[in-house]
């Protein structure tokens, strides 16, 4: 196995820092990024370990000042995973614009910026790898996390694109559809201002976002993903998506053969009765 320097942002907790850690005990350079402030003993830039370096990817100028620094260090990059991100609950009626803006400038609009401030790296030296970090969620539109799982459906359908863009630049996008993991995801979960006990919507959201806890409580150890992050990473042709453990797989295929009302009412049932 070739060691390579990978980029993840979102590297300092959940999926984003045991992929890290992982990879980095492959052999690889890996770099994470956080939005706190790193100390200079973090930033180690080298084989079998892996540096943080501050990011905030909704910010131009510090992903444009991370990037600098990282190529002061490392002569390339060859694989950038886009990992940051996070949800936001409550009824889509009792959801501000602002708060649909300031997730999807993170879930969407981070990737984008990251990835177009890489872009012309990868072309340049004639290949790249970019892993996308979607959800099962971007397939199966979840009550009371319908931003959650439009950010996730749009950044599938950006990878799409992309990845038939990049084709001839022999640059590739993978999308990696994680389930239910046991990560700090569900204590960080936020909830719009609007979900409060005056919603009419507030007890069903409420035991909504119960059940879809419980299952991330009693859900996958990250370092599923992280294996499967590093199959791709390892691929000669790596997969256009993929959707992680057979559960999910078997759930995916479910909706892909029923009938989209029968779909839907089940989705129901689970979650929005």
């Amino acid at each position: 196995m070739k060691s390579k320097t990978i980029l993840i942002t979102g590297g300092s907790s959940g999926i984003g820092k045991k992929t890290g850690q992982y990879l980095a005990s492959l052999g690889h350079r890996v770099i994470g990024t956080t939005r706190k402030v790193v100390l200079e003993s973090e930033q180690l830039f080298c084989e079998g370990a892996m540096s943080l370096v501050t990011m905030d990817v909704s910010s131009d100028l510090s992903i444009k000042q991370a990037l600098k620094l990282i190529y002061a260090h490392c002569e390339n990059i060859d694989v950038l995973i886009n990992n940051a991100g996070y949800g936001i609950a409550g009824a889509l009626e009792d959801t501000t614009v602002k708060e649909t803006i300031d997730m999807f400038v993170v879930n969407l609009f981070g990737v984008m910026e990251v990835s177009n401030q890489v872009l012309p790296h990868f072309r340049k030296q004639g290949y790249g790898q970019i892993i996308n970090i979607g959800s099962v969620a971007g397939y199966v539109s979840l009550p009371f996390q319908g931003l959650y799982s439009s950010s996730k459906a749009a950044l599938l359908s950006y990878s799409k694109t992309l990845r038939n863009e990049l084709r001839p630049h022999h640059v590739s996008v993978t999308v990696i559809e994680p389930g239910d993991i046991k990560t700090n995801f569900t204590a960080n979960r936020v909830y719009t201002t609007n979900t409060t006990e005056k919603s009419p919507y507030f007890i069903r959201a409420k035991r909504s976002i119960g059940v879809m806890e419980k299952d991330e409580i009693n859900g996958s150890n990250p370092i599923v993903i992280a294996k499967e992050i590093n199959k791709q990473v390892n691929k000669k042709h790596p997969s256009i998506a993929v959707t992680v453990g057979f559960k999910y797989k078997v759930f995916k295929l479910l909706f892909t053969l029923l009938p989209t009302r029968l779909s839907e009412y089940a989705v129901f049932l689970i979650y929005g009765k």
